[in-house]
């Protein structure tokens, strides 16, 4: 009877050992990188200031851009834009820094990289020398090659 009350009690210590080294965090996927950056720039931005060469664009304060949780993005000027670098919508890719870099890509194929930094509710979006196409809102030509600043805000 000694001898089958030990094993009994080694046997509780066993399954007790086993049991506690299974148990610990829920072990849940914990968000890539990418995402997490993905989901601090989902959502609908407004465009507080803008700049081209250095000259302030006032036309586009107060256009919007919204970012989808599937990569996807859609410009909409809110007043009249004659010339711009955005299309009105496309898609976008990290770059090899997903904190800072960015590729829009518009539906003809047109890739467009930039720069990004997000401060809180502050997004800026820089399209260094930019020599992309005139995506124009007024069916006008007009220069746009060159280094443009954003500034925008989350709605």
């Amino acid at each position: 009877m000694k001898h089958l009350s030990r094993i009994l009690s080694l046997l509780v210590l066993v399954c007790t050992a086993l049991f506690l080294t299974n148990c610990g965090s829920d072990g849940g996927d914990e968000p890539s990188a990418a995402d997490k950056q993905l989901e601090l720039l989902v959502g609908t931005w407004k465009i507080t200031a803008a700049s081209f060469e250095g000259a302030a664009k006032t036309e586009f304060v107060n256009s919007t851009l919204s970012i989808t949780s599937g990569k996807t993005f859609a410009f909409d000027a809110a007043s009249t834009i004659v010339a711009s670098p955005w299309p009105t919508s496309g898609t976008f890719e990290f770059g090899s820094d997903i904190t800072s870099q960015l590729t829009f890509v518009h539906g003809n194929g047109d890739n467009i990289p930039a720069t990004y930094s997000v401060s809180g509710n502050t997004l800026s979006i820089d399209l260094n020398n930019y020599t992309g196409e005139n995506y124009d809102h007024e069916a006008r030509v007009a220069v746009v090659e060159g280094d443009w600043k954003f500034t925008l805000t989350k709605n």
